[in-house]
């Protein structure tokens, strides 16, 4: 008999474990409604800088997370695309799907220089130039 109690209330605690995973899942679509596909979307804590989970939309626009975190009663997800202003909005930490419409906006890259790099190979040597040429 104890150790049909054991197994209930280990039992338990492990259902509850895995009954309080949510999943949040929703689509990315633009100004035409239609999906953006490769939409970065990310998932951390209200106000926390590590960043718990990691994904992309798919062709449809489609994305989904699997939030493990138990601890907090929303969290922050993160969009991000080349061709679209970051995004970020706070959800409530429990399954549900959300629609996104990202504002469109381009960005520019910095410019990159290229040089000489200051280690390179002579036959079965590496030397490095303490000094590198200015550019």
């Amino acid at each position: 008999m104890r150790n049909q109690l054991l197994i209930l209330f280990f039992s338990t605690f492990l259902f509850q474990e895995v009954y309080s995973q949510t999943t949040i899942s929703g689509k990315v679509v633009d100004d035409d409604h239609k999906p953006i596909p490769n939409v970065s979307v990310s998932y951390k804590k209200v106000g926390g800088a590590a960043m718990l989970g990691f994904g992309r939309s798919d062709n449809n626009g489609l994305y989904s997370f699997l939030i493990k975190i138990t601890d907090v009663d929303s969290v922050q997800l993160d969009f991000q695309h080349m061709n679209y202003a970051k995004k970020s909005v706070v959800v409530a930490n429990r399954t549900a799907n959300y629609s996104y419409q990202p504002r469109h906006q381009a960005r520019e890259i910095e410019e990159v220089k290229v040089g000489n790099l200051p280690i390179y190979k002579r036959k079965d040597t590496i030397n490095y130039a303490l000094e590198p040429e200015a550019l």
